[in-house]
């Protein structure tokens, strides 16, 4: 006996939704799973970038207060270029953060300000991501004060070099002496808030590593629990089908037996 033609064009049908019901749940969720992935290594990475950038910052704070130094004892032009040279890489990193806090976000500046302040390229946009996400919240809030921070004693020590400026040529011993020490004390200043930038920094990474770390575990659980159902009520509704087809042709060579046709007529009906 053959199946009727209607049954045999459902059933044809049912086979595929069926294939698509079973493929595409797995499908979606590797693909969730690579962007949370690829999101989380984003976000990491541009973390490193900012611990990187901080790196280069200070390295540029050590050359410019010893540039300024230098300056205050010698009052030779070179060494007060050095000094703004010195202060190139932080001031990039100053018109970044500016640019970051404006409303709306300035990402074109701010994309400037950080390859000024000597970031990479390519982390350029994670860097600004990863602002944009967490800047104003708590779990970057003590980085990003440490940060401002920073940027206010750097302009005190511009002011420092400016009035050094003012006294080349007649300044006295204990002038000099006078800018040495507040040179030094906003020097140990500047070293107190990269110290905290960079712990807090470090502990908001560590902690958006863990979060990252339990939002992906979070989706697989989920996900998974998601694709188990949903393949368990897909078996379900095949097994349902199944059972309906047999019951259509039991129904169907029954009809066929009643109206006395035999296999040879019916085939070629």
């Amino acid at each position: 006996m053959h199946a009727p033609p209607a049954h045999r064009a459902a059933s044809l049908r049912s086979e595929r939704g069926l294939r698509w019901l079973v493929l595409a749940p797995p499908l979606m969720v590797l693909a969730l799973l690579c962007a949370l992935a690829m999101g989380s290594l984003q976000m990491l990475g541009a973390a490193r970038a900012y611990v990187a950038g901080e790196s280069l910052w200070s390295k540029s704070r050590g050359s410019a207060v010893q540039a300024l130094e230098y300056y205050v004892h010698s009052g030779a032009p070179q060494d007060l270029r050095r000094f703004d040279d010195a202060l190139s890489v932080p001031g990039g990193d100053h018109q970044a953060r500016e640019a970051l806090m404006r409303q709306p976000v300035d990402v074109d500046a701010a994309r400037r300000g950080l390859l000024a302040g000597g970031n990479q390229a390519w982390d350029v946009d994670a860097m600004i991501i990863l602002f944009r996400l967490f800047g104003d919240q708590w779990i970057f809030r003590d980085s990003l004060r440490a940060w401002a921070q920073g940027d206010a004693l750097l302009a005190e020590l511009r002011q420092v070099a400016v009035h050094a400026q003012q006294l080349a040529g007649h300044a006295s011993e204990a002038d000099k002496a006078k800018l040495r020490a507040r040179i030094r004390e906003l020097n140990q200043r500047l070293l107190a808030e990269e110290k905290h930038f960079i712990g807090s920094l470090n502990a908001a990474a560590h902690l958006t590593e863990r979060i990252l770390q339990m939002s992906l575990w979070v989706a697989t659980v989920v996900m998974a629990a998601t694709y188990a159902l949903i393949a368990h009520n897909t078996l379900k509704r095949r097994e349902r089908d199944a059972q309906a087809m047999q019951l259509a042709q039991e129904r169907w060579e029954l009809a066929v037996a009643a109206a006395g046709l035999g296999r040879f007529e019916l085939g070629a009906s």
